[in-house]
């Protein structure tokens, strides 16, 4: 199956790009979980963009999508999944909402763990203005996220209308400005609406 045309916006409801629009400065420089539109958004808004991607065919496809657009400040780096101990997504396992399990509720991924997938971000020496949680592995990628957050970043956390997510916000972001957003976004022709929360570092 050939892989969907890559709309140029990050996919999170139409509300939250609007507000992240105010945010954003040439200057600034980002990291996220989950590539493809947001990609090439804020990479032409801002100085630089890293991103990890679990998926080889979706990595390739953005790839080539930034080389096509002549974007040279975007950064994709393919980490996929390691294999781990085996879980259930259609029971309430505790790993879910654990930041420090590294699983995914993805039935795609009942086998594995999402560790280095994580923790790339703390192999950055910088701190970030933007961190965009938009991957596997939520609860642990915002974990990893909230020690790398530049005074004055924001931390955008998509899909927050899953409420396993809510534990490691609570946790770790708690301390910030929350500013949350709910309706359609790119993709689904405002059929489909969902909640994303943008935290402040003021």
């Amino acid at each position: 199956m050939p892989l969907p045309t890559i709309i140029p916006l990050p996919w999170i409801p139409y509300k939250a790009t609007e507000y992240l629009e105010t945010k954003i400065q040439k200057h600034h420089i980002a990291f996220e979980w989950g590539s493809g539109g947001s990609t090439i958004y804020l990479a032409a808004r801002l100085t630089r963009i890293t991103s990890i991607e679990y998926d080889q065919d979706w990595h390739n496809h953005t790839t080539q999508e930034l080389k096509a657009r002549g974007i040279t400040n975007a950064t994709i780096k393919y980490i996929p999944p390691q294999p781990g101990p085996k879980t259930d997504p259609n029971q309430n396992d505790p790993r879910f909402t654990d930041p420090n399990a590294y699983t995914s509720r993805s039935t795609q991924f009942t086998e594995h763990q999402w560790r280095a997938y994580c923790q790339a971000i703390d192999q950055e020496s910088e701190l970030f203005d933007i961190i965009l949680i938009d991957g596997n592995s939520r609860p642990s990628c915002i974990k990893h996220a909230a020690s790398k957050l530049a005074p004055g970043g924001l931390v955008i956390v998509d899909n927050m209308d899953r409420t396993y997510y809510h534990p490691a916000c609570q946790t770790y972001l708690s301390k910030l400005e929350r500013h949350d957003f709910y309706g359609p976004g790119p993709y689904f022709n405002h059929d489909i609406q969902w909640a994303c929360t943008i935290w402040i570092n003021t």
